[in-house]
């Protein structure tokens, strides 16, 4: 059972924060930047909807003002991140004036962690049974994985690397900035003080659980959307209509190849998976297609030597055969 837990928090809180660094910032002032930003941000009410301007001032010496955007509600992207920018960067002369330094910064963060996606499932353990193991073994190596990654950076960067590989074919699909989620992705898997796992895997009562949550800054609107028509027919496909529920979508498809990803690691090993796709690009490769290509790549796969020369020499066999 799939639960997909929502695509940002229950109350809408702004998607991006814009700093402007400064010098010399006194924290009395951020009320008057909060203030300014109200004002501003109502250049952006036609993109992002109604304004919920923060602020927050760092502890050191050259302090950073934290300003955060309204809330995108279906925007993002180029649409959205333009006139953000250009708010911060409008901003600046009067954060400067008011800290008495200079400005240096003016961008945004792809950090959005105030815009969490989440999603959850629940296995019964019996139908995680295979080659030989009862659902109840494999189910237990695979909290064991799961707990590799979140002690140890080199196992929870692959890890964390096949939770995105969904995701970012997702996000391309519907037009989204892949490059963008998988840096806020993996920022947000060092918010403990050391880079971790994104999901979390238990046993519980003859089920294995497991759990996602990461920024999802994702938009089903904006000139993309408008001009790619595959664009348009991925986020049909999807049944979405807003940004919140493709966020949703997008973490129960991290969290679903984190599953399969460690099922397969702790029971037949992810080469045989990784052959198999192999297999099918080299028959294709070699020019063999519909029941053909499928014959080549079962006997390539069988032959144990996935090479586009055996593929070839396969593809004339059965060609001389037909």
């Amino acid at each position: 059972m799939w639960r997909a837990v929502g695509g940002a928090n229950a109350v809408p809180r702004p998607a991006k924060a814009g700093a402007t660094n400064v010098e010399t910032l006194g924290s009395h002032h951020a009320p008057r930047c909060g203030h300014v930003v109200s004002i501003r941000a109502l250049t952006l009410l036609h993109v992002c909807g109604a304004g919920r301007p923060r602020h927050a001032v760092g502890p050191v010496h050259r302090a950073a003002l934290s300003l955060c955007v309204p809330d995108p509600r279906r925007s993002l992207g180029s649409d959205l991140t333009s006139p953000c920018v250009s708010l911060v960067e409008s901003l600046a002369p009067a954060v400067a004036e008011i800290g008495g330094g200079t400005a240096c910064l003016r961008i945004l963060s792809n950090l959005a962690d105030r815009r969490l996606a989440r999603a959850a499932v629940r296995v019964a353990l019996e139908a995680l049974a295979r080659d030989g193991m009862t659902g109840a073994e494999v189910a237990e190596r695979m909290v064991y994985a799961y707990y590799l990654a979140a002690a140890d950076p080199y196992r929870a960067a692959t890890h964390n690397k096949g939770i995105m590989n969904g995701i970012d074919a997702l996000a391309v699909a519907t037009g989204n900035d892949w490059r963008a989620i998988e840096a806020g992705a993996h920022a947000y898997a060092c918010r403990g003080g050391s880079y971790g796992s994104l999901t979390t895997w238990a046993i519980d009562e003859e089920h294995l659980v497991g759990a996602i949550e990461l920024p999802m800054a994702v938009s089903t609107v904006g000139p993309v959307v408008h001009s790619h028509p595959r664009v348009r027919l991925a986020l049909r496909m999807l049944g979405v209509s807003s940004a919140r529920e493709l966020a949703a979508i997008m973490a129960a498809v991290g969290l679903a190849s984190n599953l399969a990803a460690l099922r397969a690691l702790v029971t037949e090993g992810i080469q045989r998976g990784h052959m198999a796709l192999h297999a099918r690009a080299v028959s294709h490769a070699a020019g063999a297609r519909g029941e053909q290509a499928e014959e080549v790549r079962r006997r390539l796969l069988a032959a144990g030597e996935v090479k586009i020369d055996r593929a070839r020499e396969l593809l004339r066999a059965l060609g001389a055969r037909s």
